[in-house]
């Protein structure tokens, strides 16, 4: 694309995390996938070790790894793809990656007891990344929600249909651009339309709002989330969990 004004890196490596998404991204750049996923699966094992032995209480968890390394990384590879520094290509290769990293972290989670609750999770259509949402949904599953994960570029009836033959409990929804807001409002609208023997919480997230964060509550949602962990926090919230259940 073209790119009007250069847009600065956000990527830097003044600690250890941040090092470490440097060198995960440095692997994705040249190409070289197994090193990219032996770097993070180490980094997790080491945090579950050190977690497990109490030597080290700043051991990093999954989620960290989800919040500190993997999604920088994503991003810087974005950046540079609209700075025409990188290729699609690139951003693809990183995005499919990632993903198998998310997928191959499932096991390394630290898990809490099952819990009442069924959140159904997923991309408005058009929106065809899931890497946040994918992530929101190994975080909340771990903390012992049944959950529903629906994947990209999700049709409004089919996401209502889902909340409802799987008897969600929450429905999150992820869109990445403004212009994807009218796909979240006609999402929301059709669950409600199905789900008319309850009010079913419907939380919203991913970087559409960022430009103006207040807009979301014209899309009839009932809160939005601007990182994992806000996310993970609203979710008990709105289901009416006491903070220490969602843990």
């Amino acid at each position: 694309p073209e790119s009007s004004s250069y847009i600065p890196s956000r990527l830097d490596a003044q600690s250890p995390i941040e090092r470490l998404a440097v060198q995960y991204l440095v692997h994705i750049l040249e190409g070289n996938r197994p090193a990219a996923i032996k770097l993070v699966l180490a980094a997790a094992q080491r945090g579950e070790q050190d977690a497990a032995l109490s030597t080290n209480p700043q051991a990093l968890t999954v989620q960290q790894i989800f919040e500190s390394v993997l999604l920088p990384a994503q991003a810087e590879c974005g950046r540079m793809w609209h700075m025409n520094e990188s290729t699609v290509a690139v951003e693809h290769f990183a995005t499919t990656t990632t993903q198998t990293i998310i997928s191959m972290l499932h096991p390394h989670h630290s898990r809490s007891e099952p819990i009442e609750h069924a959140a159904v999770i997923g991309s408005v259509e058009g929106n065809t990344h899931e890497i946040g949402a994918q992530m929101f949904a190994e975080l909340m599953e771990a903390q012992g929600w049944r959950v529903i994960f629906l994947g990209a570029n999700v049709p409004a009836e089919d996401f209502a249909t889902a909340v409802c033959d799987f008897n969600g409990s929450l429905a999150a929804v992820s869109a990445s651009l403004p212009t994807q807001i009218p796909q979240i409002t006609n999402t929301v609208k059709a669950i409600r339309q199905r789900c008319t023997d309850r009010h079913l919480p419907v939380l919203l997230g991913g970087p559409a709002f960022a430009p103006a964060p207040e807009l979301w509550r014209s899309t009839g949602a009932d809160a939005v989330a601007g990182t994992l962990a806000d996310g993970l926090w609203l979710a008990a919230k709105l289901v009416g969990l006491k903070r220490d259940d969602a843990e």
